[in-house]
């Protein structure tokens, strides 16, 4: 788990890891949420942990972010 200092639990989204690849693909937000269907407001709610990622977007963020595997942004790592 990603530890949420602001909330102090635990979240399973790596906000900060999709800041930096937005950076590195030279997009944005509202590219992202109009690609995935949802307002802007939808989305910043998806990364601040209001709502949650529905499968059918986490599969369209591959695409728009063109990585094969996303589930290190979107999911925890499990602890053995």
């Amino acid at each position: 788990y990603v530890k949420d200092t602001n909330k102090g639990g635990e979240m399973m989204l790596d906000k900060e890891g999709l800041e930096i690849l937005l950076i590195q693909k030279h997009k944005t937000k509202v590219e992202w949420a109009k690609f995935l269907g949802i307002s802007t407001t939808a989305l910043y709610r998806k990364l601040n942990g209001k709502s949650d990622f529905f499968r059918e977007e986490i599969q369209k963020s591959c695409l728009f972010f063109q990585v094969e595997d996303m589930s290190s942004y979107f999911f925890a790592n499990k602890v053995t």
